[in-house]
């Protein structure tokens, strides 16, 4: 309590917090999951391009040293 000047347990006794019905938190909770497995197969997706483009830039690099020798 002393370090809030002025709220002490009886005001915390009183204080009413309100509670989403559990419905409502099972579909919220469903819906950050969803939102949660679809950034990661996105995370996943980008990774791959990035390694196909790097294995792409590295190839055509090669060529080009190759028609240049």
């Amino acid at each position: 309590g002393a370090a809030q000047g002025g709220f002490n347990a009886g005001k915390l006794s009183n204080l009413q917090i309100p509670l989403i019905d559990i419905k409502k938190q099972e579909e919220t909770r469903e819906y950050l999951d969803n939102i949660s497995y679809e950034t990661k197969t996105l995370t996943n997706l980008y990774q791959l391009k990035v390694k196909k483009l790097i294995k792409l830039k590295l190839s055509i690099l090669k060529q080009k040293l190759n028609k240049a020798a």
